[in-house]
């Protein structure tokens, strides 16, 4: 048998080239291997932990890994993705919201309550420093009414026919001022004679001035006459003739008086508003159904009238 023989081909290996510079026969040896960062994947580059420095203890990571990416799903750009909590948070409260700027703009119903709250408010400090005032009035000038006494009074041509009274009447009056600090002085005065009663009024007349000074006494003189246009006619005019035919009438009078109580230096004045009553006042007349004239029943002293406010 023959022996066997190789059968070279294209397909052969040759030996490889030398480099030029580098003796025939020796092949360049292979690269040394790379130093570097190793090599890991996307999710475990995220989640290995820095190495800890010499000397300390391994910390801890302080954030949590990201989530692994999802390839082949289009994202949700719809809203955003949800936010990590804190790890303090529990110590971090929501802030406040701010106030907002600038005035607020008000209605005209508050505007309108404003205005009579501060009407009102005005109203309160005025009555009260009225009534400090009074009070401290009071107690430095202890102010007192005046006082009055009916002297005397007479009824002259005394006439009842075709039912009307016709007659003349004069009324005097003491008046005293028992302020020691306080003057005073009424400009209006007015006087009424009624029967019985204050609505069954005979005449009215308008009175001059009177002025007191301070522990002053006065005289009063009030007249008027009866005329028919100021008559109650009636039942109340019978009524008086029948008293007349039994020879006594009663009358009242009452005084309306206005003014005001001053000091010496008129530093302080004090309004003044008094109604008199004088009631009951008997006219006596003479003897028989011809007698006109009437007076009042003498006493050993002047009768004391009423006061009012």
């Amino acid at each position: 048998m023959m022996p066997s023989s190789s059968i070279s081909s294209d397909h052969s290996t040759k030996p490889a080239e030398p480099d030029n510079g580098s003796p025939e026969g020796h092949s360049q040896p292979p690269p040394p291997p790379m130093i570097g960062h190793p090599q890991y994947s996307h999710q475990q580059y995220y989640q290995q932990p820095y190495p800890p420095a010499a000397g300390y203890p391994p910390g801890h990571h302080p954030y949590p890994p990201y989530p692994p990416p999802n390839y082949g799903v289009y994202p949700n750009y719809c809203s955003a993705p949800p936010m990590a909590p804190h790890p303090h948070g529990a110590y971090y409260p929501s802030p406040a919201h701010p106030p907002p700027h600038g005035r607020p703009i008000r209605s005209p119903g508050m505007l309108l309550l404003g205005f009579i709250r501060g009407v009102l408010t005005a109203i309160m400090i005025l009555f009260l420093i009225s009534v400090l005032f009074s009070i401290l009035t009071y107690i430095i000038l202890r102010p007192q009414h005046l006082r009055f006494q009916l002297a005397s009074f007479s009824v002259t041509d005394f006439n009842i026919s075709g039912g009307a009274v016709k007659a003349s009447w004069e009324a005097r009056l003491i008046v005293e001022n028992p302020n020691e600090k306080l003057e005073a002085y009424f400009d209006k005065v007015q006087s009424v004679l009624y029967y019985k009663e204050l609505s069954n009024y005979l005449a009215y007349n308008m009175e001059g001035a009177v002025s007191l000074g301070t522990m002053a006494n006065g005289t009063m003189v009030l007249r008027n006459s009866m005329a028919s246009s100021q008559q109650r006619q009636g039942p109340v005019v019978e009524e008086m003739e029948k008293e007349r035919k039994a020879g006594a009438v009663t009358f009242g009078l009452a005084i309306r008086m206005m003014g005001i109580m001053k000091t010496g230096t008129s530093t302080t004045m004090l309004s003044e508003h008094l109604q008199v009553s004088c009631e009951d006042i008997k006219v006596v007349f003479g003897a028989g159904a011809a007698s006109v004239n009437g007076t009042l029943i003498a006493g050993n002293e002047p009768r004391k009238c009423s006061i009012y406010m």
